[in-house]
């Protein structure tokens, strides 16, 4: 799911449930507010308000917010922007993954270093990675590093002498 996108592409089905198979964790779909890039919905000034989360569920997303009031006009009601990111692999690290596909926001350099310049850690997947899962079984094993997983002993073999 992306902004190109409304369903899920056959990449991030297979990128799920091989991340599922070595037992990492990864949530779908969630919105990173643009907390830095609010427009006044009355006179248009642009604010920010760096108390909002670093994650949204779709129920929980808003496209407005109130925040202090605008320097220009006193109001207190913000146009939210927003992004959607593919899949979350720990919202405590920002750690996040965007699958590359035709119609892909990982594409977009501007959403990229938004990303990293505010501290989030973009992991992009080619559809060719998961389209051999031995050659993503080296991404899950990274991800496992950083994120932790449930099932070590599928990606990692001990080989006793």
């Amino acid at each position: 799911m992306s902004e190109y996108r409304i369903t899920e592409s056959e990449s991030e089905s297979k990128a799920l449930a091989l991340l599922a198979y070595y037992g990492i964790r990864a949530e779908r779909g969630l919105y990173v507010p643009k907390f830095d890039q609010l427009e006044c919905e009355k006179c248009g000034s642009e604010g920010a308000d760096p108390t909002l989360p670093a994650f949204l569920k779709a129920e929980e997303f808003k496209p407005t917010v109130t925040a202090s009031p605008c320097k220009g006009c006193g109001g207190t009601s913000y146009k939210l922007p927003w992004y959607v990111v593919d899949l979350t692999f720990s919202r405590r690290c920002k750690i996040i993954g965007e699958v590359k596909g035709t119609k892909s926001s990982a594409d977009d350099p501007k959403k990229i270093a938004w990303l990293r310049a505010h501290g989030y850690w973009p992991v992009i997947i080619r559809n060719e990675m998961v389209a051999q899962p031995e050659d993503f079984k080296a991404v899950c094993q990274a991800l496992a590093i950083a994120v932790g997983t449930d099932k070590p002993d599928k990606l990692w073999e001990v080989e006793l002498a």
